[in-house]
């Protein structure tokens, strides 16, 4: 019975891992000048440590959706 409910736990806590990884996360946010404070259009933007990156629109706003 003991062991019966480690196993269930283990494979509790091993399901709510693998449920925090699969994480989206949305990151928004504006490249501006820093002489005059405008939007900087085409710049790239890259999520440190990964290959995903994204490019600053017209008015200089980015969105990247990333999985953790």
């Amino acid at each position: 019975m003991i062991m019966k409910n480690i196993v269930l736990n283990l494979l509790a806590l091993f399901m709510s891992c693998q449920l925090l990884m699969a994480q989206q996360v949305v990151v928004t946010g504006t490249v501006t000048d820093g002489k005059d404070g405008s939007g900087m259009p085409g710049v790239s933007v890259a999520v440190k440590g990964s290959n995903n990156g994204s490019i600053t629109d017209m008015n200089g706003n980015f969105t990247k959706c990333s999985q953790f």
